[in-house]
């Protein structure tokens, strides 16, 4: 079995992992004491229906806990509402990230997409509103994109979501790395959610909050019957108690987001800089990462060098030569550059 994500740190040892897109400040020392807290509770089931957190999440986002269903990471839902949807016909960016299209292909739909092209930064254009035909079922997006960080507007997202609801096509889109971006609600239909039944925004604690090894996520919509269905296909715990309680925790960390996006958007710009003084193509992006052409093979020699990057040469749309790295700490992200300087001077040898 190939493993097709960044994150896969355990098949190396001594690495720097910048492959992974993840928060890399510390874990709030609440979260974890609400994990820690939680062991005593490991002798009974988990709360099936993650009522504390669902009501939690709805408060801070503005909507009714029944608006809200969550899951063991933003895969385990992507998968959840592909097979309660049971669509047709997809419709998929390209590039764009690979779990929509492995979770398509398990329920037999069938996939368009629609490229993002590279003499527009890979950002979404008009062109792709014409593609939402009357055949379609589905359609992903994410916003932040991931690989390319290219970010869409909350004009062309409503008017995206607009059409999908004429023409009843099941619209979800991802928003997983919204929170890292310096204006949020820019880019953000949580505020659009009421009367539109054909729209599902997903949530993950991953990212910001550093959850990756917990695994919670979460996805907010109108749609109760698409959750009716989620529920009766789906095992009956699929959040344990632990990840419930740490979710509720983060919950209240918001000074803790503030400060991480603040802190990752100055490194971000401090990389992008010095990527493009070493001769990279950075591409316009506005995440917690950086997408980046660079014609010399960086994986491999940078793994000699202890550091781990992703090579998204595996993405529809995209071939050889093209990069992701995470924003870390100043301290890792000044080691990783020296490491790629030293790589760029050698060249292809």
């Amino acid at each position: 079995m190939k493993y097709g994500h960044g994150g896969d740190s355990y098949a190396y040892e001594n690495i720097t992992d910048f492959s992974a897109n993840i928060n890399p400040l510390k874990v709030p020392s609440e979260i974890s004491e609400a994990v820690i807290s939680s062991v005593n509770a490991l002798g009974s089931y988990p709360d099936w229906s993650c009522k504390a957190l669902r009501e939690k999440i709805a408060k801070n986002a503005g909507c009714e806990a029944d608006d809200v269903i969550c899951g063991n990471g933003a895969a385990d839902l992507i998968f959840s509402i592909v097979y309660a949807h049971r669509p047709k016909q997809a419709l998929l960016t390209a590039p764009c990230f690979s779990e929509y299209e492995t979770a398509l292909k398990a329920a037999d739909a069938n996939i368009r997409y629609h490229m993002l092209l590279q003499e527009h930064d890979f950002i979404l254009t008009s062109d792709f509103e014409k593609e939402l035909t009357v055949d379609l079922d589905m359609v992903f997006l994410c916003v932040p994109n991931n690989p390319t960080g290219a970010v869409t507007d909350k004009k062309r997202l409503v008017r995206i979501a607009d059409i999908c609801e004429k023409k009843d096509i099941l619209l979800v889109l991802d928003e997983c790395f919204n929170e890292f971006l310096d204006m949020p609600g820019d880019y953000s239909l949580l505020g659009e959610i009421a009367g539109r039944a054909c729209l599902v925004i997903l949530k993950s604690f991953t990212k910001m909050f550093a959850l990756a090894g917990l695994r919670l996520g979460y996805a907010i919509s109108g749609n109760h019957a698409l959750f009716e269905k989620i529920y009766r296909q789906r095992q009956s715990w699929p959040v344990s108690t632990l990840a419930q309680r740490a979710g509720i925790a983060a919950l209240d960390r918001t000074a803790f987001a503030e400060y991480s996006r603040n802190y990752l958007l100055q490194e971000r710009a401090y990389l992008a800089g010095a990527l493009c003084s070493l001769g990279c193509r950075v591409f316009a992006g506005s995440a917690n990462f950086i997408f980046f052409y660079c014609a010399v093979s960086l994986k491999e020699k940078l793994l000699k060098k202890g550091f781990l990057i992703r090579d998204c040469s595996n993405y529809q749309g995209l071939s050889r030569g093209y990069y992701r790295i995470a924003v870390r700490t100043h301290d890792e992200n000044v080691r990783l550059l020296e490491a790629m300087r030293i790589v760029l001077e050698e060249g292809e040898t």
